[in-house]
C-alpha cells in the first residue's frame, strides 16, 4: 500500500485529503507544522508528499530541501 505524508496547517482540508485517499487505498499520516513532518520524514519514508507552502512554523521548501 502507498504512503501519503500531508502537511498543512489547515486541519479541515487535511481531513478532506485524507478521507479521499484512504477510501481510494492509500495509508494516509498527517503533520500540522513543519517540525512534526520533518520527525515523522526522519524516521519514516512516504511514497508521496503533499505539503502547503506556508505553514505556521516554516515554509515547504525547508521542509522538503
Amino acid at each position: 500500500m502507498e504512503s501519503v505524508l500531508i502537511i498543512d496547517d489547515d486541519k479541515d482540508l487535511c481531513l478532506l485529503l485524507s478521507r479521499f485517499l484512504v477510501k481510494n487505498g492509500f495509508e494516509v499520516n498527517i503533520s500540522n507544522t513543519g517540525k512534526a513532518a520533518i520527525e515523522y520524514i526522519s524516521g519514516t519514508k512516504p511514497d508521496i508528499v503533499l505539503c502547503d507552502f506556508r505553514l505556521e512554523d516554516m515554509t515547504g521548501k525547508d521542509i522538503l530541501s
